[in-house]
């Protein structure tokens, strides 16, 4: 007859494999708990006090070519057919009810020159190009500003060409939703613009969130869902990206042959599927990484040769990563890579390292994780023994990289079962932290 001790012996892999099935359960719903709802914007833009009266299409066509430069047109409720061009630093104001209205070809809304301003009206449509860029709104200028529009049934959205110190702020896009994420336009697509804000916009069903070849901006406080990219960077320089928060995206953000980039408390949840992605880096350098959460992604953070540059670094710091698939997930062994003081939970898999690779020349400290079993005898908050991160079925991933369709599977878990029961079958160390964190409580899940 067996004894406890041997019956557990026996067990302890079934039971494991239950907690872990159980635990897999948890993302889906926690994902969701993030927010469920688009986060309201603030209230519409209010009415300025002095302007020119406008209540019909032929007068506002007419007061576009012949009101004075800088002249505040005000529109009254309606309907206005496009296109239109608001030029000569001349604001066109207006409230939700007023629309302008597409003709069915082109741009509907041209945004040009010097000081120029659209806000609180909404745009319907625009012409059917992709190759031409048919967009809601375009802006092509200086000091430009689209304040409070509401945008739907456009191709491209927002278009920002060859601009210096536009604001784009407190605006809902909402794209065409199609099931073929590749067929949908844009939602703002910002393209060689600099020293820009791009704040507290709101943006839905559209492809992706393009900033490319713009560098200096500051785009903050924006809230994408239910899109491709939340946010695409390429040869993108000394952008600010704080406060955003990227749900239910195919990749959350991915920064592509882009230096000096600085992420900070943004959110990246629901990036699921075989490509999902909360936070993806090609060729990047000089990336600043602090304090944003990760919580339901297929991939927490995803690296293809970043950093690039020689003597360049990714610091990676305060972060949180919740219910990944892989939390980091590197495409070959990463050097110049510090990862300090970050919380990990409930992730099925730490780290994967594709090619048979390791990430032993991470520079660790202070980190978190769930999977940590030392001890503390002189409670300074910090493990008296390292961390190692040891997994048997990552370690047959990273040589036959089809074997990632079994992650998360019970027959993963069976592997990672074997890995821990029997010393000899002890797969190779992925990751050593030499002082790991003892459950902080500074690193406890926020209400964001």
């Amino acid at each position: 007859m067996q004894s406890k001790k041997e019956s557990l012996l026996v067990f302890s892999p079934l039971i494991g494999l239950a907690l872990l099935a159980v635990a897999w359960a948890i993302p889906a719903n926690s994902a969701q708990s993030v927010s469920e709802k688009m986060t309201p914007l603030p209230p519409a833009p209010a009415r300025p006090v002095h302007g020119i009266q406008v209540s019909n299409e032929s007068e506002l066509k007419r007061l576009l070519t012949e009101a004075p430069q800088g002249s505040i047109l005000l529109l009254d409720p309606g309907k206005y057919q496009g296109p239109i061009l608001i030029e000569r630093g001349i604001t066109v104001w207006g409230p939700p009810e007023a629309v302008i209205v597409t003709s069915g070809e082109g741009t509907t809304v041209r945004l040009h020159g010097t000081g120029s301003s659209a806000i609180g009206f909404s745009i319907q449509g625009s012409g059917s190009r992709y190759d031409l860029l048919d967009a809601a709104l375009e802006l092509q200028g200086e000091d430009l500003q689209a304040i409070g529009l509401h945008i739907t049934e456009a191709v491209y959205g927002i278009i920002a060409n060859r601009s210096k110190r536009i604001k784009l702020s407190e605006n809902y896009v909402v794209g065409t939703g199609q099931e073929a994420m590749g067929l949908r336009g844009d939602g703002i697509r910002i393209w060689e613009t600099y020293d820009s804000e791009i704040s507290n916009n709101r943006m839905r069903g559209a492809r992706d969130m393009v900033i490319w070849y713009s560098s200096g901006n500051q785009i903050f406080q924006n809230e994408v869902r239910d899109c491709r990219y939340g946010t695409h960077l390429m040869y993108s320089h000394d952008n600010q990206v704080r406060q955003n928060k990227y749900v239910n995206n195919v990749v959350g953000l991915f920064s592509m042959y882009t230096q000096r980039l600085h992420l900070e408390d943004n959110i990246f949840a629901a990036s699921s599927g075989s490509a999902g992605i909360g936070l993806g880096m090609k060729e990047s350098s000089d990336l600043r990484l602090i304090n944003n959460l990760f919580i339901g992604n297929e991939r927490g953070m995803y690296f293809d040769n970043s950093p690039f540059e020689k003597d360049t670094t990714i610091d990676i710091e305060g972060n949180q990563f919740y219910f990944s698939s892989v939390a980091l997930d590197f495409h070959e062994s990463p050097k110049n890579v510090i990862l300090k003081n970050n919380l990990f939970r409930s992730n099925w898999s730490l780290i994967s390292v594709s090619g048979r690779g390791d990430a032993m020349a991470v520079q660790t400290s202070g980190n978190d994780f769930d999977g940590y079993r030392g001890y503390d005898l002189d409670q300074d908050g910090y493990g008296d023994i390292p961390f190692e991160e040891r997994s048997m079925s990552e370690q047959l991933i990273s040589a036959h990289e089809t074997l990632a369709l079994f992650r998360g599977t019970p027959a993963a878990g069976m592997l990672e079962a074997i890995g821990q029961l029997l010393p000899l079958y002890q797969p190779t160390a992925l990751l050593r932290d030499e002082t790991p964190a003892m459950g902080k409580s500074n690193l406890e899940l926020k209400n964001r």
